[in-house]
């Protein structure tokens, strides 16, 4: 009885890390997009000076960043 106990409370601590290193992959890779989108705002600034350049916020549906003329 104890030792299927242990197996019941080993299996759920796995799916538990199985769980946690999915969020944590998920994370990083927002991480990688937000820092993308960050670059390419620098990269259309500097590549269009005189363009107005315009980041759209998370989560709304589109484009990431918009360019226009002033």
């Amino acid at each position: 009885m104890k030792l299927r106990e242990r197996e019941i409370t080993i299996d759920g601590m796995k799916r538990t890390i199985d769980e946690l290193k999915r969020k944590s992959e998920q994370g990083s890779v927002q991480l990688q997009g937000e820092a993308q989108e960050a670059e390419l705002d620098d990269l259309l600034r500097s590549a269009f000076r005189y363009d107005v350049i315009e980041r759209i916020g998370k989560g709304k549906d589109g484009a990431d960043v918009l360019e226009g003329s002033p």
